[in-house]
C-alpha cells in the first residue's frame, strides 16, 4: 500500500541524501511510542527515512510469504539466541541461513528490475519479517545491512574485516547501513497493522541506487548480488523466532506516494539550486 510523508520531512531527507554525511541513525519504522522501553528512543516513529543514500520505508504488501514473494534469502533464528545473521547462498550452515536452496540462492544484477523515482533508478528489496507475539514482542531491530556485487556466487565466507565488513571474495561493497564511524539501526514491527499476519505480510522496502551497483560491478564482471543482514540485539527487540526473508521487486508494485513526492522534491531542489547559481 501507499505511504505518505510530510513536505518538511521530505526536505530534511533530501538534505541528508545530498549532503552525503555519514552519521549514526536510529530509524524507527513503527507507528508506536517506544519512549517507555529500553533503550529510550527519542526519534519519533516515521513511515520512511534515509540511511546514507538508501531509502527505508514501511510495506503493507499482502499476501506475502515464501509461496508468494519468491524469496532469494531466508535467515532463521537458531533457537538459542536473540540475534541472527546471514546472506544469500546455497551453501548450508553459513551463519543462520536456512538450508533450503529454493529460498537461499544467488541473484544477478543483470536480472533485477529497476524502479525509477524522480529520475533516479533504484533497486528495490523487500523484507518479510516473521516475529511472533503481540507488540512489543513483534518489534525487531535490524543492526546491519550490506550489499555487494561479486563474480563468485554462493560463497561460504563467515569472516569480517576489522571494520565489520563481510569479507566476501571477489566482491565490492555497494552499500552499508553501518558506514564507517557510525552504528545505525532500523526498528520494524512485524505486525504493524495489528492483523497478526506474521509472515503473511511484508514489512519493509529498501531502495538502493542502481548506479551504485553498476559503479562497483567491474564493468559487469561482478554480476552476483549479495545481501548480508544482521537482526536482533542481545536484549531489546530481539530476533525471537521464525525467519527473516528477502525478495526483489514484485510485479507490479505500485510506487508509494511518498516516493513520488520525493521525486518532486528533487526536481524542486534542483530548480532552486539552478536559480541561485545564475
Amino acid at each position: 500500500m501507499k505511504s505518505s510523508i510530510g513536505p518538511l520531512v521530505a526536505v530534511i531527507a533530501l538534505a541528508v541524501v545530498l549532503s552525503g554525511a555519514a552519521q549514526a541513525t536510529t530509524l524507527n519504522l513503527t507507528n508506536a511510542d517506544l519512549s517507555g522501553l529500553t533503550p529510550p528512543f527519542t526519534d519519533p516513529p516515521v513511515t520512511q527515512g534515509w540511511i546514507g543514500n538508501a531509502l527505508y520505508t514501511q510495506s503493507y504488501v499482502q499476501p506475502a510469504g515464501s509461496g508468494v514473494i519468491d524469496p532469494f534469502e531466508r535467515i532463521e533464528n537458531p533457537g538459542n539466541k536473540n540475534t541472527s545473521q546471514g546472506y544469500n547462498t546455497t551453501v548450508d550452515n553459513v551463519f543462520d541461513n536456512q538450508n533450503v536452496d529454493q529460498w537461499n540462492h544467488e541473484i544477478k544484477l543483470s536480472d533485477l528490475d529497476k524502479v525509477n523515482i524522480g529520475g533516479t533508478d533504484y533497486l528495490q528489496f523487500m523484507l518479510d519479517s516473521n516475529e511472533p507475539g503481540n507488540w512489543p514482542g513483534s518489534l525487531l531491530t535490524i543492526t546491519e545491512l550490506q550489499f555487494f556485487v561479486s563474480s563468485s556466487p554462493n560463497q561460504s565466507v563467515t569472516t569480517f574485516t576489522p571494520g565489520g565488513q563481510l569479507n566476501l571474495a571477489n566482491a565490492n561493497l555497494v552499500y552499508r547501513m553501518d558506514a564507517p564511524n557510525n552504528d545505525s539501526t532500523v526498528i520494524i514491527d512485524g505486525k504493524l497493522d495489528g492483523d497478526n499476519s506474521g509472515s503473511g505480510k511484508a514489512d519493509m522496502w529498501v531502495y538502493v541506487p542502481y548506479q551504485a551497483f553498476v559503479e562497483q560491478s567491474n564493468g559487469g564482471a561482478y554480476d552476483y548480488v549479495y545481501l548480508y543482514g544482521r537482526y536482533g540485539t542481545s536484549k531489546d527487540y530481539t530476533e525471537d523466532a521464525g525467519f527473516e526473508e528477502w525478495a526483489t521487486v514484485l510485479a507490479p508494485v505500485p510506487e508509494p506516494a511518498s516516493l513520488a513526492l520525493l521525486g518532486m522534491g528533487l526536481i524542486g531542489l534542483a530548480v532552486r539550486r539552478s536559480r541561485k547559481t545564475r
